[in-house]
């Protein structure tokens, strides 16, 4: 009697192993699953970057020869440095990228207000920028404003460039 006694509760034994095995690979599906559900969610709602989409066009030429297709413009580091934003770039209506870093720009025209698309300008390292130009808090799409490598920029006046652009990501060092 001894013996078969053994027997079922080794078997009870293997069964209960066999239901807890079961309910643990149920927990970790239902982990996963939500895992799963969370980063499809976060990534279909992150904002796609208009800077890496498309196109980089870095020829003000070309840009201007496909205006049309321009979402994209990569002025940065030009050689001789821009002093100014070059007029042709006002006619680059589509434009949602802009990158100017690098340059010696003081000020920008206010002209620039006619690029409706514009959602990030990069003004980084433009080093004679004594202040926000004012035409920048005229750009309705703008969602991005990068200012960083700005060392004769306060904090304080790092600060103002923020608070005059409130719904825009403002990026300082």
């Amino acid at each position: 009697m001894v013996k078969s006694d053994d027997k079922i509760l080794a078997l009870l034994e293997e069964k209960i192993t066999l239901v807890l095995v079961t309910i643990q690979l149920s927990a970790m599906k239902s982990i996963l699953i939500a895992i799963l559900v969370f980063l499809s969610i976060s990534f279909v709602n992150q904002p796609e970057d208009p800077c890496k989409s498309g196109k980089t066009y870095i020829d003000i030429e070309e840009a201007i020869n496909d205006s049309a297709s321009v979402k994209v413009l990569d002025l940065a580091m030009q050689e001789p440095k821009l002093k100014t934003l070059p007029a042709d770039v006002l006619k680059l209506t589509h434009v949602e990228c802009l990158d100017l870093s690098f340059n010696q720009i003081a000020n920008l025209p206010t002209e620039m207000m006619n690029l409706k698309q514009l959602k990030t300008l990069n003004l980084a390292g433009n080093r004679y920028l004594q202040k926000l130009p004012d035409v920048v808090k005229e750009l309705p799409a703008l969602q991005t404003l990068i200012l960083t490598d700005l060392p004769e920029w306060s904090k304080e006046k790092c600060d103002a460039a923020k608070a005059a652009l409130p719904g825009v990501n403002v990026i300082t060092d």
